[in-house]
C-alpha cells in the first residue's frame, strides 16, 4: 500500500463535499481512508497508480457521486515542430512525450503534482531504474528536441535543477544530491538526455535543467517520460497526460519514434506506443453478459452494466464502454467485472450458500463411544498424524512410511499407532495431579 496524505479542506472545496462523504466513498471504492489532524489519509493499492495524483482521487469521488463520466480526447496528430527526434539510446531505450497547451496550475496544485511524481519515481518507477519523468515549461524550449546518448567527451553543461551554476554531465552524479542517488543507474561514459537548441533540458532518470522549471501559472507543458519497459513508459505518460486534461489542458500525443526521420525500431513497434491505452473499448454483448452472471450472480442487465461503469468513469460511445486511458489496470474483462462489483457495492450482494456446500451427518456410534470415554474421566487428546522416526524407535515401534522431504526431523514420518501420541501427551502432563488418562480416536497408517 501506498499512503498519501491530502488536505481535507483542498478535497472538500475540489469534490463539494464534506470530509465524512469523501471518506466513506474512498473506502467503498477499495481505499482504506481516515482523517488525521487536519488531512485525508488514503491508501492506494500498487494497481492504481493513477490515484497517486490529488486529480486522481478527486475525479474518482465526483464521478462515482454524479456517473457523469469525461471523454478523454488526446490530440495524435503529429505536432510538427514538437516532435522528438530519438536516436538509439540503449540504456535507455524508449520515450513517449505529450505537449499541454493552456493549461492553469496553482502553487498547491504544483506541490501535489511533484509529490505524486516522486511517488510514482519509487514504485511503479522501481525508482527511476524502470521510468523517470520530466515535467518542463515547455515555453522555455527552444527548438529542436532530442532524446540522444551523449558522451562524456563532449562536455555538456546544463544548470540542473535547484542549482544556479552550470555543471558538466560527470560533475552531476558526483556533486549534485539526484546525481549521488541514482548515478548507478546511468552507464558512463554514455548519459542519455533530453535536449533541445539552448542544450540539455533533462538527465534522466537523474535531473531535470533549472532552466525549463515549471511554476504556478498559465502555461504550456512539455511531459516527457523515459525507461526501460516500453508498455510502462506509455501507461505512465498517457497517465499524467490524464491529469493535466483534468485540469483544462489540450493534450497533443508527440511522435518519438523518429530517428532522422526514420525508426530504430520495427514498424510494428513504432506504431504500438501511443496504442493499447487509448480509446481502448469493450462491447457489453451477451458473451460479457453471461460472464458477469457467472463469476458474481448478479443478473444485470447492458444498461445497468454501464450505468454502474459510469460511476467508475467509464465513457459510454453507443453500445460501447470506453475504458480510461490512465486505467493501467484494466486487461482484461475480470478487471471491468471488478469495477461493476465496486460500483454496485460488496454490502448490496445477497449471500447465497455454495452449491458445493454438504452438510455434515452424525455418527451415534462414535458419540456414544466418546460419551463412554468421557463417564470413566478419560481426557481426548487430538495430536497430528506425523511423528518422529527417532521417536518412534526409542519407544521399540517402526515407521512403515517415510516423508520424503520434511519440513523438519520432528515429523519425517506417519504414525503407525495411536500410542506414541498419547505417551507423548502424558510426558507434557507429568506434573499434572495423577492418574492421568487420555484416549484418541483417530486414523493411523
Amino acid at each position: 500500500m501506498t499512503v498519501l496524505r491530502f488536505k481535507s479542506k483542498d478535497l472538500e472545496e475540489a469534490t463539494h463535499l464534506k470530509n465524512k462523504e469523501i471518506i466513506d466513498i474512498l473506502t467503498e471504492l477499495g481505499f482504506p481512508t481516515e482523517e488525521d489532524e487536519g488531512e485525508i489519509v488514503v491508501e492506494v493499492t500498487p494497481d492504481r497508480p493513477d490515484m497517486f495524483f490529488f486529480e486522481g482521487v478527486v475525479r474518482a469521488v465526483k464521478r462515482y457521486v454524479d456517473a457523469n463520466p469525461k471523454r478523454y480526447v488526446f490530440n495524435k496528430k503529429k505536432a510538427i515542430i514538437y516532435d522528438i527526434t530519438k536516436k538509439l539510446v540503449k540504456q535507455r531505450p524508449f520515450i513517449a512525450a505529450a505537449l499541454v497547451k493552456n493549461v492553469e496550475i496553482t502553487e498547491n496544485q504544483l506541490k501535489y503534482l511533484m509529490n505524486a511524481q516522486e511517488k510514482m519515481h519509487e514504485t511503479i518507477g522501481r525508482k527511476r531504474k524502470k521510468i523517470a519523468i520530466g515535467i518542463h515549461d515547455a515555453k522555455t524550449i527552444e527548438l529542436p528536441i532530442e532524446y540522444i546518448e551523449a558522451d562524456e567527451a563532449d562536455n555538456m553543461v546544463f544548470v540542473p535543477l535547484g542549482h544556479d551554476k552550470e555543471m558538466k554531465l560527470n560533475e552531476i552524479l558526483k556533486k549534485h544530491e539526484k546525481g549521488k542517488k541514482y548515478a548507478h543507474l546511468v552507464n558512463i561514459p554514455k548519459y542519455p538526455i533530453v535536449k533541445d537548441k539552448k542544450g540539455v533540458i533533462s538527465l534522466p532518470p537523474i535531473i531535470n535543467a533549472e532552466r525549463t522549471r515549471l511554476t504556478p501559472g498559465k502555461h504550456d507543458i512539455l511531459i516527457e517520460v523515459t525507461g526501460t519497459h516500453k508498455q510502462t513508459v506509455q501507461s505512465v505518460m498517457y497517465m499524467i497526460a490524464s491529469v493535466f486534461f483534468d485540469l483544462g489542458g489540450e493534450i497533443t500525443i508527440l511522435d518519438t519514434e523518429a530517428s532522422n526521420g526514420k525508426s530504430y525500431e520495427s514498424n510494428k513497434q513504432s506504431k504500438s506506443m501511443y496504442e493499447g491505452f487509448y480509446d481502448r473499448k469493450r462491447k457489453i454483448d451477451d458473451e460479457f453478459i453471461s460472464f458477469l452472471h457467472k463469476i458474481t450472480g448478479l443478473e444485470l442487465t447492458a444498461k445497468q452494466i454501464e450505468n454502474l461503469l459510469k460511476k467508475m468513469d467509464y465513457y459510454i460511445k453507443e453500445d460501447e464502454i470506453i475504458i480510461p486511458p490512465y486505467r493501467i489496470d484494466i486487461n482484461k474483462d475480470i478487471d471491468i467485472i471488478e469495477d461493476v462489483l465496486i460500483a454496485y457495492g460488496y454490502n448490496n450482494i445477497e449471500p447465497e450458500l455454495p452449491t458445493l456446500f454438504s452438510e455434515g451427518k452424525k455418527n451415534e456410534f462414535m458419540d456414544k463411544l466418546h460419551d463412554l470415554m468421557k463417564s470413566m474421566e478419560f481426557l481426548e487428546t487430538k495430536s497430528n498424524i506425523l511423528t518422529d522416526k527417532d521417536y518412534l524407535n526409542q519407544i521399540g515401534m517402526e515407521s512403515k512410511i517415510d516423508i520424503k522431504n520434511p519440513a523438519n526431523r520432528e515429523f519425517n514420518t506417519i504414525r503407525p499407532s495411536i500410542i506414541p501420541s498419547i505417551i507423548r501427551s502424558n510426558f507434557v502432563s507429568r506434573m499434572r495431579k495423577k492418574p492421568i488418562k487420555f484416549y484418541e480416536i483417530d486414523h493411523i497408517y
